[in-house]
């Protein structure tokens, strides 16, 4: 019932502490802007408010509640930060879902991604056209590649400080499996912030057209995904019965 309540009274350009994909989120942002502003109007005003990170040229719109973030020349960028609710911890999960235009960007690293610190190490993930590309200062450490980056994808990306090794992990679609671990690639050294950047950040290697669904984020853990619990999927199950009887049963009452 109570998350039944903050789906209800919370905008819907903005979540903070609700569950979705088994992690109770901190903090979000939602591609459905238009309850908010008027389309093409950056996130900044937004709850949890995100401040500009990197803004010159290219544009926003929004559309049947997604975000698109356009740029034209390797110039231009357009990109936002967030700190709600995070400290300094050494966790970080952050997942996003969006897709890449294919038919209008053009990238050597990305044509959008997401900048994830944690504690005092970063690394970017940078969304190509053809896949994944993770960065670190400018140079690239690691990529998933062989996709089809056109579809909606959800990206999970995992961070523990405590561990030896594969302190990063990179998630898609719910898989239990990493498409992409660290091994001993630590990140890039910063100041101690826990931060979120989205969008396209970068001058020097890409531009092009990515559609946002929604992005979220927390440091409360580093939360792999996990298959959902027998009595989840049963759950599950049961409810699209239901929905498939009482729909049955309407079409008996016309």
């Amino acid at each position: 019932m109570a998350l039944f309540s903050i789906a209800c009274t919370i905008p819907a350009h903005a979540l903070t502490n609700f569950t979705r994909n088994g992690v109770l989120w901190e903090g979000s942002f939602e591609g459905d802007t238009t309850a908010l502003t008027t389309a093409g109007t950056p996130p900044t005003g937004t709850t949890p408010a995100w401040s500009t990170f990197d803004v010159s040229g290219g544009s926003t719109s929004t559309s049947g509640g997604i975000f698109t973030i356009t740029t034209t020349t390797v110039a231009q960028r357009q990109s936002w930060s967030n700190t709600f609710g995070m400290t300094t911890s050494s966790l970080m999960t952050v997942e996003w879902l969006a897709n890449v235009d294919t038919s209008v960007s053009s990238d050597s690293f990305g044509v959008g991604g997401v900048i994830v610190w944690a504690n005092d190490r970063v690394l970017n993930f940078d969304m190509k056209s053809t896949g994944v590309s993770i960065t670190q200062g400018g140079s690239e450490i690691g990529s998933v590649g062989s996709l089809d980056m056109s579809v909606d994808r959800t990206y999970r990306v995992t961070y523990d400080g405590s561990l030896s090794s594969d302190k990063w992990n990179l998630y898609f679609d719910g898989n239990t499996t990493a498409a992409w671990s660290s091994g001993s690639i630590l990140g890039a050294s910063s100041a101690s912030v826990n931060k979120v950047v989205f969008g396209d950040y970068s001058a020097g290697a890409f531009f092009g057209k990515s559609n946002w669904d929604n992005i979220a984020w927390t440091d409360e853990g580093a939360y792999a995904p996990v298959v959902p619990e027998p009595s989840t999927a049963a759950l599950a199950l049961a409810a699209m019965g239901f929905s498939v009887i009482f729909s049955r049963f309407r079409r008996t009452l016309v």
